[in-house]
């Protein structure tokens, strides 16, 4: 799982569990509230594969979802998600 803060709320994505499944839900934690939620997102959770060992950085208001692998796959893509409108794309790579 990965962990990054913007604007005082964390966002957390990903990971894998106890029976080694992995996982693609996105988690924000406000802390006004001191509340978890699940980000509203059917198609994210349908475009961006399960996965454990990524990294996530933020820029700007951007989540980067960088590389991770499910069993013996290994990915080698990013995904960017905006926090401000729920949108989000996959950055292609020259060598794709």
């Amino acid at each position: 799982m990965s962990l990054c803060n913007i604007n005082d709320e964390l966002y957390l994505f990903g990971g894998s569990g106890p029976s080694a499944s992995c996982y693609n839900d996105l988690h924000i934690y406000l802390p006004d509230k001191n509340l978890w939620v699940q980000a509203e997102s059917s198609s994210l959770d349908k475009s961006i594969k399960p996965r454990a060992g990524h990294t996530m950085s933020v820029y700007d208001r951007h989540l980067y979802i960088i590389g991770g692998s499910y069993a013996q796959t290994y990915f080698k893509d990013i995904y960017v998600i905006d926090t401000g409108n729920g949108s989000f794309w996959r950055i292609i790579l020259k060598s794709e």
